[in-house]
């Protein structure tokens, strides 16, 4: 089947840089909050720092977060801040997220009918 003819939708207009769940997870968070410290995230998620991190770099690479680092009472401190096109790209994947799920549950209402 062709994916742009399949009644779900097009899979491919998800993003799979989001749809990861600890990304997608840090995204909504940054969304709600505009900006967090590396270890409330880290609290929040119940994630490694290690994994945290790698999760931060790839969103950082696609620009969705910029990550500042700097000194808070004399102590290091990891500031990390959702961007415009990361706001934007997260409610572009919950449209499409929407859009899928509508029409699978669409599809499985009408096929009871049958």
């Amino acid at each position: 089947m062709n994916p742009q003819s399949s009644p779900w939708g097009d899979f491919r207009e998800i993003d799979d840089v989001i749809h990861v769940p600890a990304r997608l997870a840090i995204l909504s968070f940054l969304f709600q909050h505009e900006k967090a410290k590396f270890n409330t995230l880290k609290d929040v998620l119940g994630v490694t720092s290690g994994n945290l991190s790698s999760h931060l770099k790839r969103l950082e690479l696609h620009g969705l977060i910029e990550i500042e680092k700097r000194f808070v009472n004399a102590k290091p401190t990891t500031i990390i801040h959702i961007t415009e096109k990361g706001k934007d790209s997260l409610q572009h994947y919950a449209t499409k997220m929407v859009e899928i799920l509508t029409n699978l549950k669409r599809k499985d209402n009408s096929q009871k009918d049958h």
